[in-house]
């Protein structure tokens, strides 16, 4: 299992990046028989976003790019959140300045698609980031303030190993909510009640139909998009490009991903490719996605948000 010492603003690499998750990996040693060097067997880490701030009660999104280490062979099995999963994923959340934790919550990696804890395989020297909302693990009443946040993945066999397990935790602040942000949770709680968690909210269809215009402030604003864009497929054809930016600096992949989805649902086919271009290059770890998309699979449809695309 491997620990992330997570960056206080936007990302943390276990090496050099392009800012997208694109890393460069160690030259392997050469083998002392002569023969040719040994490959780094398992899944690596190579970024991790997340926002330096979370206003509690809202969603703590955290996006976790992968790799497969091995050039010449796949890793198979390993447990995908998402939204309303944290497979694979312990999270621990200590107050500054204490030693026990406020929040913790293992990692369960298991794999099991009639349980709902489904799994993605990657392919040789593969990159795949996972977005999930690491508010999950954290228990009512938590006091705002600062915060130690420490984020870990394995998959069921270990084969990722511990590095930065002696790399302190990130800060994080966690703010209470503003009166307004206090109206908005208390409207939605008879929805989050039904559903137990932000993600299944997604697939409720929204109370309105028109086309959404995200609030920058708004903590709920990507749920928000994802909720409209799963309830009517022709919300592609028509929502505004611009009201991606909105979605802020760490979930700058998922709307680049976002917007190759939506060029693609009007039928720019330039477009989609210039975006598809700009996708590979600054965010391998969406190129599995994209390949969905540029196939015309469409990731947004009133179903559960945790449900994989089928490639």
């Amino acid at each position: 299992m491997l620990a992330l010492a997570l960056s206080g603003c936007s990302s943390h690499g276990a090496a050099s990046t392009d800012g997208g998750g694109a890393a460069t990996p160690a030259t392997p040693p050469a083998a002392s028989n002569g023969s040719a060097p040994s490959q780094p067997t398992g899944v690596g880490v190579q970024q991790v976003d997340v926002a330096p701030t979370h206003v509690l009660g809202f969603p703590l999104l955290v996006g976790l790019t992968v790799q497969a280490k091995d050039s010449r062979a796949s890793v198979n099995g390993l447990p995908l959140p998402g939204l309303d999963s944290l497979a694979g994923v312990e999270v621990t959340l200590t107050r500054r300045g204490e030693t026990e934790p406020a929040a913790h919550r293992a990692a369960n990696p298991m794999v099991d698609e009639e349980l709902g804890l489904f799994g993605f395989d990657l392919r040789p020297g593969e990159q795949r980031r996972l977005l999930f909302d690491a508010s999950i693990a954290l228990p009512e009443g938590l006091a705002p303030g600062p915060y130690q946040l420490r984020i870990r993945y394995a998959d069921e066999d270990q084969l990722i190993a511990a590095p930065t397990d002696a790399e302190p935790p990130v800060s994080i602040e966690l703010l209470a909510p503003t009166p307004p942000q206090q109206a908005q949770l208390a409207a939605l709680k008879p929805e989050l009640d039904q559903v137990r968690t932000w993600g299944r909210w997604t697939a409720l269809p929204p109370a309105d139909p028109s086309p959404p215009s995200l609030r920058r402030d708004d903590p709920l604003r990507y749920h928000v998009l994802l909720r409209h864009l799963g309830d009517r497929r022709a919300l592609l054809s028509t929502l505004d490009l611009d009201v991606l930016e909105r979605l802020g600096s760490s979930l700058e992949p998922e709307a680049a991903l976002l917007r190759a989805e939506l060029l693609a649902a009007r039928g720019d086919a330039e477009g989609l490719t210039r975006q598809a271009e700009h996708i590979r290059a600054r965010f391998p770890g969406l190129q599995a996605r994209l390949e969905a998309i540029e196939a015309g699979r469409s990731e947004h449809r009133a179903a559960h948000p945790s449900d994989p695309w089928v490639p």
